[in-house]
């Protein structure tokens, strides 16, 4: 458990959230509870439930509507060159976030038929939620 939850406090620390997006909460470890964490499945949801804690303070305290817009647009168009219309303090998180859902999709294929098929589906479902 140790040694997990030590490789997801690096992987956090190197994207550099704190930093990068100040006002926003950081909840890994919770996160990394949630997950089941003897199973790699587990640790791939800590890392999708700590990506989406700064986008939820995005859309709840931070970002103006036009921004808000814009990522929505990314995320329905789901290519990495659609974070060039983004304003800064969201790029590297829409990278992250894309990145992520791709091995995400890794680590299910063949277990879940409809993430598998879109790509993109899991991050339209969260962003179902801030609409």
């Amino acid at each position: 458990m140790i040694n997990c939850l030590t490789c997801m406090g690096r992987w956090w620390k190197d994207l550099n959230v704190k930093e990068r997006l100040p006002f926003v909460q950081d909840r890994l470890i919770e996160c990394y509870f949630l997950g089941n964490r003897n199973f790699s499945f587990g640790r791939n949801v800590t890392k999708f439930g700590s990506l989406e804690t700064p986008l939820d303070g995005i859309f709840d305290t931070y970002g103006l509507l036009d921004e808000l817009e814009k990522y929505k647009n990314a995320v329905n168009r789901w290519d990495l060159k659609a974070m060039e219309e983004l304003p800064e303090y969201m790029k590297f998180l829409y990278e992250a976030i894309y990145n992520h859902v791709l091995v995400l999709e890794q680590s299910l294929a063949g277990r879940v038929e409809s993430l598998c098929n879109k790509p993109h589906a899991l991050m339209k479902k969260q962003k179902q939620k801030f609409a």
